[in-house]
């Protein structure tokens, strides 16, 4: 975490010591010596006179009175002696409550960063700032490769991190290496496939998009194989429809290219390349000698005028 978090969190708990421990040290007892020996000396009093008003009343013998008297007469020095050495409000009481208050005080933070180490989200906050320092205008490529590195080694550490397989995949992509982007959707993959809470379909999808990207736009039997899970775990997976549209159209095989576009623009409509998929229908409607579907027409006349 940044040095300045840091610096402000020691200096917020040592201002908090000083407000908790300076009162407890320096501030003036609420209940002054002379007023609690003067309390049990009433105390005293008054019990002493009930014992010897049942001793005149025939209540309790000589013997019984003087047990009872003696009895008490301890009691009240036993209370004066623990005033004197302190007792739970005076020195000896204040010195252990400033000690625990110290001890919490150190420990709370660190078992607070601990945990937070151990169960939170500290990885994910990394992984955030350094996408957002990718993202900063000016920051030359030996500075993204070494973000990504770090990312990397990161994740080597600690490879059951989905998020953080996810970020380097489009690092990757985006630096245009696509065969470690294609490695890092299949840690993807893996991540998601141990955690058993997710489908791995998705990531599949991508790693054949950047095994095809790396192999030249070429669907090799990676590509193919990576497509072919992707679709056990999703039939409708639209990365791998997309790469079957691309390889049929190439084939001349138009009708079957319509139908894995179409089918991209049913399940996602808002796909971010929905006007690129919408013109590779029109161009297969077009090389069947077909008109293009109205509806396909105003979504693109739509989409034109929103990005004019």
């Amino acid at each position: 975490m940044p040095l300045n978090f840091w610096l402000a969190v020691i200096l917020l708990i040592i201002l908090a010591l000083v407000f908790v421990i300076y009162p407890m040290l320096f501030a003036r007892r609420s209940r002054p010596v002379v007023q609690y020996r003067e309390q049990n000396l009433a105390t005293y009093r008054t019990r002493l006179a009930e014992l010897e008003r049942e001793r005149d009343e025939g209540a309790l013998d000589e013997s019984g009175f003087e047990s009872l008297k003696d009895e008490l007469e301890m009691r009240l020095l036993r209370d004066v002696e623990a005033e004197d050495k302190g007792g739970d409000g005076g020195p000896g009481g204040r010195a252990g409550v400033v000690v625990t208050t110290l001890v919490l005080a150190l420990a709370l933070p660190v078992g607070a960063f601990m945990l937070y180490d151990s169960l939170g989200a500290s990885d994910q906050v990394v992984q955030f700032r350094e996408r957002q320092q990718m993202m900063q205008d000016g920051m030359d490529a030996s500075d993204v490769d070494a973000m990504v590195q770090r990312l990397q080694t990161r994740l080597e550490a600690d490879p059951d991190n989905p998020e953080g397989w996810a970020m380097l995949g489009r690092s990757y992509m985006q630096l245009e290496r696509f065969r470690e982007a294609a490695e890092a959707y299949g840690e993807l993959a893996r991540a998601i496939e141990r955690a058993g809470n997710g489908n791995p379909a998705s990531a599949l999808g991508l790693r054949a998009q950047a095994l095809f990207m790396a192999n030249r736009g070429q669907v090799t039997s990676e590509v193919e194989n990576a497509i072919s899970r992707a679709r056990e775990g999703n039939p409708d997976e639209v990365n791998s429809l997309g790469l079957l549209g691309v390889e049929a159209f190439r084939g001349g095989d138009y009708r079957e290219a319509l139908d894995y576009w179409e089918r991209i623009l049913e399940v996602a409509p808002d796909h971010p390349q929905a006007d690129s998929i919408r013109r590779g229908v029109a161009a297969a409607y077009s090389e069947l000698g077909e008109p293009v579907p109205e509806d396909l027409l105003q979504e693109e006349g739509r989409s034109g005028e929103s990005g004019s």
